[in-house]
Formats: C-alpha cells, structure tokens, sequence
C-alpha cells in the first residue's frame, strides 16, 4: 500500500478506527510498525488525500486522526471494454487497471465467454469494490474506477451512447489492424475494446464495426486477456498523451 484508503463507515468517537481483522491494520502494525504519534499517507476513497496520525493503538484497533493536504490527479478518460473474463483473471485485471488510472471499466458477456463468470463471488460489486481500492492503495490514488457490468457487447451500445467526440478503438488481431499510431484523429475521451480469453466472435466485431470502432493491434502474439488489457491500456495512455 502507498496509500492507506479508509471511507466515513471507519469514522469513530475519536477519530477513524481500523480494527484487528482489518488488513490495513496489519499492515500498519506488521509492515508501516508504525506506533502512536507516528504518521501515515491516509485519503478518503474517492476523496482528499492527507496525512493521518495515530491516535491509540492496541490489540484491538487502531484510532487516528485525519487532516487534508490535497486533491487527487483526475482518473484518465479512458472507458475499458473488456470481455468478461475467468474471475481470477479479473482480479488481476482490477487491480492493474484501476493502478493505471481509468475513468470507466464495462465488463461485457461476450458470446465466446463462460457465462457462468457473470456469477461467480468476484462479479459482485462489495467484491470488486475491494479489488478496485487494493489498485488504487498501489497507485497512491484515491479516485476508484467505476465499473458496469452489461449482459452483451448489443447490451453494452443499448444502454451507452458513444459520439463522434469518442475515439473507438477494438484490439484485435489480423492484417487488417493498423498501428494505434496510426488513428487519424485522436479525441480526448477513449472507448478501448479486449476480449476475453476467446476473443470476440464475428458478430462482435461487426457490431463494435457498425458503432464507428477501429480494429488496432497490440502486437502479433497471442496474450493472456490480463497481459492484452496492461498493453492495450498503456498504448491508449501513451498514444493519446494523457502520461504527458
């Protein structure tokens, strides 16, 4: 953790409390050692960032208290399409992407996919909400992605509307891709399609084909969904200068 996250429901009588079965409790008394009166970089998730100071610490809980220092930088406005993957790939997924700094996360069913995923204890959104803070906690961030979950890639396009201000771009494989250096205008809001572990079918491509996509390569070799998504969202956040 390079930043330790905490919301209003740790607020106490004295100040905010973590408890002993808390892992930043353990982690402030196992790996920060840190003892009363003794700092830490503290922020209120999806809020301020500020130093925190230690208040009490026993057997039971830590009590410190919170003062603001600054503003978060603004999350990258970029929306990740990603096609539901196996959950412990989605963890792994979560956790980079919400490090990096995106904007939106829209998990997709895809034809190709396991339905059953969309099921699974990681689909649920305490749980994702705990992956998404972890990433954050390693980025010293305290802005936490939003993530929707959609039923099919036709889903996804019912419910969002994607204008012409919006730079579409399908990560894919074949001759037919071009180089993301390539893309002629360059907009500054990005919509970044990857498919799961089986890619998209057909349909999907033509679908995200109709809606004004552009099919980009991340390379000519095969990755796993969790490589694919770290690549393709360092080319969008290089390429479209939002690292400048």
């Amino acid at each position: 953790m390079n930043i330790i996250l905490f919301s209003e429901k740790q607020k106490c009588n004295t100040g905010f409390c973590f408890f002993k079965n808390d892992a930043r409790y353990l982690h402030i008394k196992k790996i920060l050692k840190l003892k009363i009166g003794d700092e830490f970089k503290a922020g209120i998730i999806n809020g301020v960032i500020g130093k925190a100071v230690i208040l009490e610490f026993t057997e039971e809980k830590i009590v410190f208290s919170f003062s603001e220092k600054k503003q978060p930088s603004p999350l990258f406005p970029v929306n990740l399409l990603l096609g539901f993957p196996r959950p412990i790939q989605l963890k792994r997924i979560l956790r980079d992407v919400s490090s990096l700094g995106v904007l939106q996360i829209s998990l997709v069913a895809s034809e190709l996919g396991e339905k059953s995923y969309l099921n699974s204890d990681l689909a649920k959104k305490s749980e994702i909400d705990k992956i998404l803070v972890d990433g954050c906690s390693q980025a010293g961030s305290t802005l936490i992605p939003k993530v929707e979950i959609y039923k099919s890639v036709k889903h996804f396009f019912e419910v969002i509307k994607l204008n012409d201000t919006a730079s579409k771009i399908l990560f894919d494989i074949g001759k037919d891709c071009m180089s993301i250096s390539e893309i002629p205008d360059k907009h500054n809001f990005v919509c970044a399609a990857i498919g799961s572990e089986r890619g998209w079918s057909q349909n999907e491509r033509s679908i995200f084909l109709q809606n004004g996509f552009i099919k980009c390569s991340i390379g000519n070799r095969i990755l796993r969904t969790e490589t694919a998504t770290t690549a393709g969202i360092s080319l969008v956040l290089n390429s479209f200068g939002f690292w400048n």
